[in-house]
């Protein structure tokens, strides 16, 4: 996927918002990647989308990135993978 605009490859990415993984930390890793986002000026590279539960509630917090879910995925973790994803390209 890339952004018309610029050409530049983007990184979906899906937070689970159901409410397991949005008590275990989902919601505070949504605001801390989004804060990063604007701060870096990454918006145009990273689409955020939420999901209702996905059916892994037992090892949330659970987010998509690029088709790979990640588990156990805690608010410090999240920039680290995203930064990951968007060096991968």
């Amino acid at each position: 996927m890339k952004n018309e605009r610029t050409e530049q490859p983007v990184v979906k990415v899906v937070f689970c918002m159901g409410s397991s993984c949005f008590s275990r930390g989902g919601n505070r890793g949504l605001a801390l990647l989004q804060a990063y986002l604007k701060d870096e000026g990454l918006q145009d590279r990273v689409l955020l989308e939420g999901r209702l539960c996905q059916g892994q509630c037992q090892e949330g917090p659970n987010v998509t990135i690029n088709g790979k879910t990640y588990h156990a995925v805690n608010p410090g973790v999240i920039l680290d993978l995203v930064k990951y994803h968007l060096e991968e390209k």
